[in-house]
This record gives C-alpha cells, sequence and structure tokens, in this order.
C-alpha cells in the first residue's frame, strides 16, 4: 500500500502536503502550516524525567530500539548503545548537547517527520511508513532508535507497523501500541495500523529475516485475569489474551523533501 486512500477519498494528495515553518517564533496557522487545513501536530514538548534511559524507552529487537526524545540527562546512557543511526519522527529544536552527542559519537541522524493523527482524513502517506522501515530493516543501520516527543503515538505507530511487517498480526501491533500509549490512545492510530500492508516490504523482510528478530533479553507476553477478558483500552476493538503477540519486548506527512534528510552537524 503506497499513498493512504483515506487522503484520495478526501481529495487529498501527498503532494498537497505543504510543511512551513515557525516565522519569528510565532507558528503559521494550521492552514498555512499544511495547506489543506490540518494541524501539523508540532506534538507536545518532551517530558523532562530522570537520568537514565529517555521515557518510554524499550527494545523492540536487538539492535531497535524507541524511546521519547533524549534529554541531555539521558546521553551517558545512550551512550552505552553504541548507536549508529537516530531516526527522529518529529521537528524539534534540538539542544546544543543532543547535538554534540550524535556529532562526535558519528551517529547518522535521519529526520523523518510523522503526522499526527489527529484527524479522520489527512494520514502520514504509509510510503513514508516505508522509508522508515526500509531504515529499520537494514542491519548496515543498526543499531538504531526511533523517536518522537513522547515515545507514544508517532514512533507507536510506526513501531507497530514494523511489528505487521515481522508478521505480528494486526490485534497483536495495535496491543503492543497500547501497551506503550496508554491510558491515552488514539482510535486514528490503531486505525492507521489496521491499514497498513506489511506486504510493501515483505521482500526485504525475507531478505534480512526480520521475521525471526527477537530482542535480546526473555520476551514477555501480554496477559489478563481470564482468557476471554478484554483490553479496555480498545474502546470497542476487542483484544483477548489468546489473540496477542507471544514475542512482545520487554517494557499526512512526510512534508516538503527538505525535511526529510539526514541531519549535518
Amino acid at each position: 500500500m503506497g499513498d493512504n486512500p483515506a487522503l484520495k477519498a478526501n481529495g487529498v494528495e501527498d503532494s498537497a502536503l505543504k510543511v512551513t515553518s515557525k516565522d519569528n517564533g510565532k507558528a503559521k496557522s494550521e492552514q498555512e502550516v499544511h495547506g489543506c487545513g490540518f494541524e501539523s501536530g508540532p506534538s507536545r514538548p518532551p517530558t523532562p524525567h530522570g537520568i537514565g534511559m529517555p521515557n518510554n524507552f524499550a527494545e523492540v529487537v536487538k539492535g531497535i530500539y524507541r524511546s521519547s526524545f533524549p534529554m541531555p540527562v539521558h546521553l551517558s546512557s545512550l551512550a552505552q548503545l553504541n548507536l549508529k543511526t537516530i531516526v527522529t519522527l518529529v521537528e524539534e529544536e534540538w539542544s546544543p548537547e543532543y547535538s554534540a552527542f550524535v556529532r562526535e559519537k558519528g551517529i547518522t541522524s535521519r529526520i523523518i517527520p510523522i503526522l499526527a493523527n489527529k484527524q479522520p482524513n489527512v494520514f502520514t502517506p504509509y510510503s513514508t511508513i516505508v522509508e522508515v522501515l526500509t531504515i529499520l530493516l537494514d542491519t548496515r543501520n543498526h543499531p538504531v532508535m526511533v523517536h518522537c516527543n513522547k515515545g507514544k503515538h508517532r514512533t507507536g505507530c510506526v513501531m507497530a507497523c514494523f511489528r505487521k511487517a515481522q508478521g505480528w498480526t494486526s490485534v497483536a501491533a495495535i496491543a503492543e501500541y497500547i501497551y506503550h500509549s496508554a491510558p491515552k490512545t488514539r482510535t486514528l492510530d490503531r486505525n492507521y495500523i489496521q491499514e497498513f500492508d506489511e506486504s510493501t516490504v515483505a521482500d526485504l523482510v525475507k531478505k534480512t529475516g526480520a521475521q525471526k528478530w527477537l530482542p535480546t533479553f526473555p520476551p514477555i507476553k501480554y496477559t489478563f485475569d481470564s482468557e476471554d477478558e478484554e483490553n479496555p483500552h480498545m474502546n470497542g476493538n476487542s483484544v483477548k489474551k489468546s489473540e496477542l503477540a507471544t514475542s512482545a519486548p520487554p517494557v499526512s506527512f512526510h512534508g516538503a523533501n527538505g525535511l526529510r534528510h539526514t541531519n549535518s552537524l
């Protein structure tokens, strides 16, 4: 699946999604930002938290990590990962410390903005998701970390699509999305994950053997009190224990081409 059918169904082509930067510190209107009336989502700013790994940090599989936006206090811990690549899903100003960290460690930084799923008729083109997955599926980029601001929704959608590419069912991929984003899950995120066509990267998954990639530590299972108890966060999309993945890890916009780039720090 290349472009999201929801775009064309509403008369919006990918090329209509235009992004402009803030002007003199004043954010432009929604119409100016996207040219189609939708809030780009600058997402909520990162939330400061304690020393150690960033909030919502997790190993997805060996060599692939997810997190919220790193703060300066997290850099010494992140250094232990020996990252080769960082994929950032939001356009945010970096701290001088973070910029220096990426530069001094020789990390390749890819900025590929993803739209927050807050409106029903504009989504990130699936071709952009495939672009991110192609980076993740190339082991030459490992170890690689993907992050947005909170590490919940944009990152959650990307990683759920990665799970589907690995062979997880939509139900299982959405369950993991909920695990990291609850209690603030988004129905539009779940719909977006559901509609992703994992066959678009099937050849690459087969070539790399990514379907068999596992986390370093023993995986955990999502469990509920009984076999038939539904996940309360699904809001009508029931998930039963018997349907959940058994290999879960431990705890539209791609915008203008100018936004998708490799940082030169």
